[in-house]
């Protein structure tokens, strides 16, 4: 079966990134091996993969590979102690396979992982259903979906679709213990401390207590805006948040690789990663 994967670098299966959000749920940081699937359902204009550049859902600059490559890279990374992360793209547009690769991590005795726009709380349901998933991160992308429209490039209609599926996501791991969840938003320079403040109550009415919010600081690309919030601002904000939101975790990635995190816990900053 050929699969549509994403080069990293120009290189396939060579991306690797922290997982910082591990902290918050008192574990260590370990490092992540990105499995980038070729193909979204949505057409985000900020998208550091070129997600917005695609014809039938396939992300230009794709390559097919064959499944068995990627069993090979999975099998590579946890001889490696490396987390094995599906991404994007997206992995709900290859369902299937992503159930096989995280069966098969598990019969490696290794740790799954899967970065999820939140669009499918059926396919969700089915990989906590069976657990599949150490840990799991899902965008909530904006307060409601006339933002998600603007947002994610997607029609008005299906814009309230995906809105109202990426809260019944979210609602589908309410009562989920063996899954860390990072709940995850891209912040903006237009986008305002009341805005955060009702994302993050969203997540207080429909999530696990102990998920963890990671504010995702706008890294600057030419098709978008060309302004981005300071790494001070973006601190202040979360410290803000956090003081208005008591209990719940909240962590700010200012880097798209590699990068700062801090995080945040009922208005004090707890730990900080700035390698």
């Amino acid at each position: 079966m050929k699969v549509l994967i994403i080069p990293y670098q120009g290189k396939l299966f060579q991306e690797t990134r922290k997982a910082y959000f591990l902290r918050a749920f008192g574990e260590e940081v370990k490092e992540m091996r990105i499995i980038p699937f070729g193909k979204c359902n949505y057409a985000c204009l900020y998208c550091k993969r070129n997600g917005y550049d695609k014809q039938h859902n396939i992300i230009k600059g794709s390559i097919e590979v064959e499944e068995e490559e990627i069993f090979h890279a999975v099998h590579d990374a946890i001889m490696n102690n490396q987390i094995v992360r599906l991404s994007g793209g997206d992995p709900c547009t290859y369902p299937e396979l992503s159930i096989k690769i995280l069966e098969y991590v598990k019969q490696l005795g290794g740790i799954g992982s899967m970065a999820h726009n939140g669009s499918s709380p059926t396919f969700i349901q089915y990989l906590a259903d069976h657990h599949l998933l150490d840990s799991l991160s899902v965008d909530l992308k904006a307060e409601n979906s006339e933002k998600l429209k603007e947002i994610a490039g997607i029609s008005e209609e299906m814009a309230h679709s995906m809105w109202n599926k990426t809260i019944n996501t979210l609602q589908v791991l309410k009562n989920v213990e063996d899954i860390k969840l990072d709940i995850r938003t891209c912040v903006f320079y237009h986008t305002d401390y009341q805005e955060l403040l009702n994302i993050g109550n969203l997540i207080k009415e429909n999530s696990n207590p102990n998920v963890f919010w990671t504010l995702r600081v706008y890294s600057i690309v030419n098709r978008f805006s060309r302004k981005t919030k300071t790494v001070e601002s973006m601190r202040e904000l979360a410290k803000k948040l956090s003081l208005e939101l008591p209990g719940l975790k909240i962590g700010v990635r200012v880097k798209w690789d590699n990068g700062a995190f801090f995080y945040f816990l009922n208005g004090e900053e707890l730990r900080q990663n700035e390698q």
